[in-house]
């Protein structure tokens, strides 16, 4: 078992509205960009939904929202560097992808250096939590086929 299943909390029944376990396990990776302040309601929003969020910046990312910002919203330890190695000798990056039940990028922003830009721009916060937990919503039933046949 790694370091961080070791000291992840159990979820209590009544936050997650009596089921065996949270609703999901999300890797929530944050780019660079000024969207990224909109990753502090998109945390909020999934753990109160009863999520299990970690979140992962890049150094851009730091530029424009801290981690401890997201760490107070989560109650997960920040990946800013995935390989740090002083909260012991898993790579984070890799044992936090064991598990998952979905990984997020928001903001997936980040103009070219050549000037290049892509389409659109970053939804509204509530709207990737909706779309994200209806993402884990059609994944629960196979979920729970594997536990009761484990």
């Amino acid at each position: 078992m790694s370091r961080d299943a070791e000291r992840r909390p159990e979820r209590s029944k009544e936050r997650d509205g009596g089921s065996a376990g949270p609703p999901g396990r999300i890797a929530l990776g944050v780019t660079g960009g000024i969207a990224a302040y909109k990753a502090a309601e998109v945390v909020r929003g999934l753990v109160k939904a009863g999520c299990e969020v970690h979140v992962l910046m890049t150094a851009h990312a730091r530029e424009f929202i801290t981690p401890l910002t997201l760490q107070t919203l989560s109650g997960q330890r920040v990946i800013a560097d995935p390989w740090d190695l002083s909260h012991g000798a898993d790579i984070q990056h890799v044992t936090l992808a064991r598990g998952l039940d979905l990984f997020l990028v928001a903001p997936a922003t980040g103009d070219l250096a050549c000037g290049e830009e892509g389409v659109g721009r970053v939804a509204e916060p509530e709207t990737i939590v909706g779309a994200a937990l209806a993402l884990l919503k059609k994944k629960a039933p196979a979920r729970l086929r594997d536990a009761a046949s484990s």
